[in-house]
């Protein structure tokens, strides 16, 4: 009798606790199932293929092979491979994660607090087009090189980060500018046959920005940029100048550190936000490409900074 009911207690608990296995069944069934039901309840079938297109990429493929390989390895309890795939899939969860990404780059980019309050003020922004503008005419404004690709057919192109070309044009034909001074030279790794600033100069012209309106300086990287700015700057004719500076709000934080060593007086113009307040959605739960190229922008300009640029 005993014996029975010792039976019916194990037979009653054999699910509590639970075991390795099931624990990983439950994970993968949330994974697989659950979340991918959860989307297309509150998304529609369109919210589903989103999520099944970010299982499918590159980042998700990895992350998914990670997560398998940390449960199988914890079911055969090896403690050293556990250990390695559970940390692969934490820093690729991470690094992949777009809230992250957001929470980041607001810590890396140049901070509003910079700004004065006229350059938040309706009167500084356009009319018809709602975009920010200088808090007064400038002589000049400067766009770093970066915004810019050449095709295959060695045409040149607005690259991910083209808006910040866009918004000098954009400047200029508000009136806000009289002169745009593009920046950026071949580096010898880069296989272009034409420098970013000219790629940016022949964008600007086909946008309706007048050549001769348009300067040019080099520079392989942001600091020889600025070195050049600074010798172009401390030309005669060229001192007490309005200047203004044109580049992605995470890089222009690093841009306008280095502008103090040279005493460069320039207003900064920033563009592409990345960072800032980003809706947790079910969809951006799963790490994806956007989200590792904005957290590497991110680490790129912190580590500049801890190499004292």
């Amino acid at each position: 009798m005993k014996h029975d009911i010792e039976s019916l207690n194990q037979s009653r608990w054999s699910f509590w606790p639970p075991k390795r296995h099931q624990i990983t069944l439950v994970v993968l069934v949330a994974i697989w199932i659950a979340l991918p039901t959860a989307v297309y309840a509150n998304h529609g079938l369109s919210g589903l293929e989103k999520l099944l297109t970010r299982y499918a990429m590159p980042v998700g493929l990895i992350w998914h092979v990670c997560l398998l390989g940390f449960l199988i390895e914890w079911i055969r309890k090896k403690r050293f491979s556990t250990l390695c795939l559970g940390a692969a899939f934490t820093l690729i969860s991470l690094t992949g994660s777009e809230p992250f990404s957001a929470w980041f780059n607001s810590k890396v980019e140049y901070s509003a607090e910079n700004f004065s309050a006229e350059n938040f003020s309706a009167e500084n922004f356009s009319a018809d087009k709602q975009f920010p503008l200088p808090s007064s005419p400038l002589d000049t404004t400067v766009l770093l090189g970066g915004s810019t690709r050449v095709d295959r057919r060695g045409m040149p192109e607005l690259a991910i980060d083209g808006h910040r070309l866009f918004y000098a044009a954009q400047i200029y034909h508000a009136g806000k500018t009289d002169r745009i001074l593009v920046t950026g030279s071949n580096h010898s790794m880069s296989g272009e046959q034409i420098s970013p600033a000219q790629q940016a100069k022949q964008l600007l012209i086909s946008i309706g920005v007048p050549a001769d309106r348009i300067d040019v300086s080099a520079g392989n990287n942001t600091r020889e940029e600025i070195h050049e700015l600074a010798r172009y700057f401390q030309q005669d004719g060229q001192r007490g100048k309005t200047i203004g500076l044109i580049t992605n709000a995470t890089h222009l934080a690093r841009a306008m550190r280095l502008t103090k060593g040279y005493n460069l007086k320039l207003e900064p113009l920033p563009c592409v936000y990345r960072g800032g307040p980003v809706q947790l959605t079910l969809l951006n739960l799963i790490p994806c490409a956007s989200g590792l190229y904005a957290n590497t922008d991110a680490c790129y300009e912190l580590l500049a900074k801890l190499a004292g640029q």
